[in-house]
């Protein structure tokens, strides 16, 4: 086990450049994420007030529902695939090496 000034070297020596990296990286995700995540919102509360509330309903229920159903299914498959990259760039630039320097046997 290392000790904690050799982590704190460690740190700063191999992670935190690629940290930098990473958080630009991040900033962009959020910067797609955000305005899918503010429409689907906006389309998620008119349909369940169209379901609900709306003269719409007694004739279009099972259509309103449908797409209902697809923005639930489609909502966290657009965020997966966007934040997919960085996850996967995070767990093997940060978590991987950072696991090895605490132990080699982990």
């Amino acid at each position: 086990m290392k000790t904690k000034a050799e982590l704190t070297d460690f740190y700063y020596k191999a992670l935190h450049p690629t940290l930098n990296e990473l958080e630009e990286m991040r900033k962009q995700v959020l910067y797609r994420i955000l305005p899918l995540g503010v429409l689907f919102g906006v389309l998620f509360v008119f349909i369940i007030l169209g379901i609900f509330i709306g003269s719409f309903v007694s004739e279009n229920i099972d259509l309103l529902l449908f797409v209902l159903f697809v923005f639930m299914v489609l909502g966290p498959s657009v965020y997966k695939s966007l934040t997919r990259d960085y996850k996967l760039k995070f767990k093997q630039n940060i978590i991987k090496p950072l696991i090895q320097a605490i132990s080699k046997e982990l």
